[in-house]
């Protein structure tokens, strides 16, 4: 198996103490770093954001690792589209949307 990448960016919703602090996620586990690393089905994967880049890496035996990481990670759903909406529905989660946001 080689190591394979995968690279996003301009997504301001992916924050990675967001992600993988939030008491949701258990397999993944900070490193020195600050990046992430943590096992998606097969895949032994190490996740690092690099100012507007989030860098997957990591090693599987799945022929599609590009399509392990959107399908795993959802990134097809455009949050910051979602966010904005909720934010505009009441003034609740427009406090609780801004609230939700690194600066």
């Amino acid at each position: 198996m080689k190591e394979q990448k995968y690279i996003i960016e301009n997504q301001e919703s992916f924050e990675l103490e967001d992600i993988f602090e939030c008491g949701q996620c258990f397999r993944w586990n900070k490193q020195e770093d600050g990046s992430y690393i943590g096992i998606v089905k097969d895949a032994v994967i190490n996740v690092q954001k690099k100012e507007d880049r989030i860098v997957f890496s990591g090693v599987s035996q799945k022929s599609d690792f590009k399509e392990l990481i959107r399908n795993y990670f959802d990134l097809d759903t455009n949050y910051d589209d979602l966010k904005k909406k909720l934010s505009q529905m009441d003034k609740h989660l427009e406090i609780a949307t801004k609230f939700g946001k690194r600066n």
